[in-house]
């Protein structure tokens, strides 16, 4: 990783007219729409009106539904486009053309206020004009045509399905782009469980080509379908929830509904960890509810189907924040659904598979015990009396 002095001098001395470093290329901003816009590549533009509903992170322990609980925030076009002669690097979220870094945080009424980003391996450094990006050493393939859904963290079921797959929603109905194939992260279908999901989705039967993270890939003609989940990353201004588009959870409901075949039904079910200590009294809450009748359903012992079959049928599902709950969008209405999470952690990706998907649920609040930034390395505890008075 470069450090912030280094950045500084090299962009320094590229704003002089140095152009010619060892190890680094500069490139300008832009967002994959402006870019494209004056390429005259844009496709097609579903959404134009840069701000989206979302959620204000307050004070709450519960989700309920309310007008006073949303604003209008700063997102970006939904749109499909074409960018010719591509440069993209696996499990990357930016796409090299001509002299620009393309990427939809850059848009112009979202400021990027980063300098280093310590998630992109091949990224030194970002500011509003310019990114320092590593030269590559890696032998450079090239591809003739394909859709991209290279995501960052697309090893995750979550991160696959909405950031991901979902965007293939942006293709329906155009005929003309079922030969392409699907640029797909090696690392993603990796996990059984997005195998499994891919299979369901790839209802078009787009070829997959895999791509290696951090390899360098020049594709001649890149389609890109936008992004339509928004983090709470640096890109985004402070305050706001995630969200997802309606769109991108209507097209996962429907095809996975729509290609599952119920084999097994749930009453009650408590959806474990597995081998993840994120909450620390799991085996105790285990024991507690499966007296009271629950089944208890490991993620590492089950597949992507049997859980499709627990979140499609069961009246009462109680879960851990984090990827074993990201399915609660499939339930029935009638469902009663609650999510052990600790209130510092209550505006999670949870809270927009609920509003994306119309979905009501409640949290329960633990307690943590060990405090990060970000959920997957914190730990907490649930009090057992806690989980008494939600089921009896």
């Amino acid at each position: 990783m470069v450090t912030k002095i280094t950045a500084r001098i090299v962009l320094f001395l590229h704003k002089i007219g140095f152009k010619n470093f060892k190890n680094f290329i500069v490139y300008k901003t832009a967002s994959v729409y402006d870019y494209c816009q004056k390429q005259n590549t844009v496709i097609k533009t579903y959404d134009n009106s840069l701000q989206y509903p979302s959620r204000i992170l307050s004070d709450f322990d519960h989700f309920e539904s309310s007008e006073k609980d949303f604003a209008m925030r700063p997102s970006y076009y939904i749109y499909l486009s074409l960018v010719k002669n591509a440069t993209i690097f696996g499990c990357q979220d930016f796409i090299l053309a001509d002299t620009y870094c393309l990427n939809d945080a850059f848009f112009s009424n979202v400021r990027v206020n980063t300098f280093i980003d310590k998630r992109f391996t091949n990224i030194c450094a970002i500011t509003n004009k310019d990114v320092i990006v590593h030269k590559s050493v890696d032998t450079n393939t090239i591809i003739d045509k394909g859709i991209y859904l290279v995501k960052m963290w697309s090893d995750n079921n979550f991160h696959f399905a909405f950031d991901a797959l979902a965007r293939l929603s942006l293709l329906e109905n155009l005929k003309e782009y079922d030969s392409f194939p699907s640029l797909i992260d090696k690392v993603a279908v990796d996990n059984p469980w997005n195998q499994e999901l891919l299979e369901i989705i790839n209802q078009n039967k787009h070829p997959i080509i895999l791509i290696e993270p951090g390899k360098k890939y020049t594709v001649n003609e890149l389609l890109y379908p936008s992004n339509l989940h928004w983090g709470t990353g640096q890109e985004i201004k402070a305050g706001y929830a995630p969200c997802i588009h309606k769109k991108a959870a209507r097209y996962l409901i429907e095809n996975i509904k729509a290609s599952h075949s119920i084999t097994k039904e749930y009453d009650k079910v408590y959806i474990a960890r597995g081998d993840n200590k994120r909450l620390l009294n799991e085996y105790e809450i285990s024991d507690y509810l499966q007296m009271q009748g629950f089944d208890i359903i490991n993620p590492n012992k089950a597949s992507y189907k049997d859980f499709l079959d627990v979140f499609m049928t069961a009246n009462i599902i109680i879960g851990v924040t984090g990827t074993g709950m990201v399915n609660m969008m499939l339930t029935k209405k009638s469902a009663i659904i609650y999510i052990i999470c600790p209130f510092e952690f209550q505006h999670d990706e949870m809270i927009a598979i609920g509003d994306a998907s119309e979905v009501n649920f409640t949290f329960i609040a633990a307690d943590i015990k060990t405090k990060n930034k970000i959920l997957k390395k914190s730990s907490f505890y649930l009090p057992l009396n806690r989980i008494k008075a939600v089921i009896q």
